[in-house]
């Protein structure tokens, strides 16, 4: 849906950036992928840097 690798996304549930139920994702946490990779190619933010600003807003 949001174009992402499973890599990827692997990596964002390791780092806490989004939550897995099992090998599902909430329909939130896809957005929030979604929200993630805007702000890493619009804004060059890293992973952590788009997960904090997630987290502040």
């Amino acid at each position: 849906m949001t174009g992402t690798s499973t890599i990827v996304i692997e990596q964002f549930v390791q780092m806490g950036s989004i939550e897995s139920i099992g090998t599902m994702l909430h329909s939130r946490e896809i957005g929030r992928i979604a929200q993630i990779q805007r702000l890493r190619q619009d804004l060059g933010l890293n992973l952590v840097g788009a997960t904090m600003v997630l987290d502040l807003a």
